[in-house]
């Protein structure tokens, strides 16, 4: 009886395992450390200088951002593995969990920004780079409270926000 309720609970685990469509989160964590990819996590804090002359709605709006996650494939000696990864990446991205709002092509490179969320309460935004022969770059910008109106604001308050270039140099081929 023991070791059948143990065959049960196992299969049971397997099952529910199975079921579970891969997410943008858990690729990030699996690949963190893997050779070819640089992985950062960055407080918006540390990207934003005190020193902004905000509006109140600018400042609401990038107050609804926590941090900015990057993940980036930058082995540029194996082109058949970052195809892969790149397609594991759209593969994710292009489910029920997340919704593109963007798509722009070229010879060159490829760019697609996507969110997860409803438009009121938006988990995250994501911004997808890829290059024919220079690797990708995924950025997830992760907030509370965010909206599609905040995230439109953000965009259009990029010029007059001052990024920690220190931060950012890392992916400076992709930026």
């Amino acid at each position: 009886m023991k070791a059948s309720k143990s065959l049960i609970a196992i299969v049971l685990t397997v099952l529910m395992g199975c079921q579970q469509s891969a997410s943008l989160q858990s690729y990030f964590v699996s690949h963190q450390e893997t050779p070819g990819f640089l992985q950062v996590d960055i407080p918006i804090s540390v990207l934003i200088t005190d020193q902004l002359q905000l509006s109140d709605n600018v400042k609401d709006a990038w107050n609804s951002v926590r941090r900015l996650n990057i993940l980036a494939y930058i082995k540029k000696d194996d082109l058949s593995q970052m195809k892969k990864e790149f397609e594991t990446v759209e593969g994710i991205l292009n489910t029920d969990q997340y919704e593109q709002l963007m798509q722009m092509k070229s010879d060159e490179f490829k760019t697609s920004i996507f969110v997860k969320g409803s438009d009121d309460d938006l988990k995250e935004m994501i911004l997808v780079l890829g290059y024919q022969q220079e690797g990708f770059l995924v950025a997830r910008l992760l907030g509370d409270d965010m909206t599609l109106q905040k995230a439109g604001i953000i965009a259009n308050s990029l010029n007059q926000v001052n990024f920690n270039e220190k931060a950012l140099s890392q992916f400076e081929g992709f930026l």
